[in-house]
């Protein structure tokens, strides 16, 4: 549907257009512009907001699957660690995560 609107008014493709924000803050531009098709450039001073715009737009964008797996990976590491340590206060498993 998007395409369909930039071609007709604009002559354009989705992967056509960027859109720039300079001041990226939370990244609610920056990931709705990639969610439908638009290059995006995300710039933020804060180092805090800064870091989540790396986070949630740059390093998926990357690294796709192979962060997921990895992120899955940890999280199992984690939970163990978590329910070995924990396991005499809170009798928890896995399977109840």
């Amino acid at each position: 549907m998007i395409n369909d609107l930039l071609t007709n008014l604009l002559d354009k493709k989705a992967d056509d257009i960027v859109v720039c924000d300079p001041m990226a803050g939370i990244v609610t531009i920056p990931l709705e512009s990639l969610r439908l098709g638009f290059k995006s450039i995300a710039v933020e001073y804060n180092p805090v907001a800064y870091l989540i715009l790396k986070g949630t737009i740059e390093y998926p964008a990357l690294y796709g699957q192979r962060l997921a797996k990895h992120f899955r990976e940890e999280c199992k590491k984690l939970i163990t660690y978590a329910q070995k340590e924990l396991s005499s206060f809170i009798p928890l498993t896995l399977k109840d995560i």
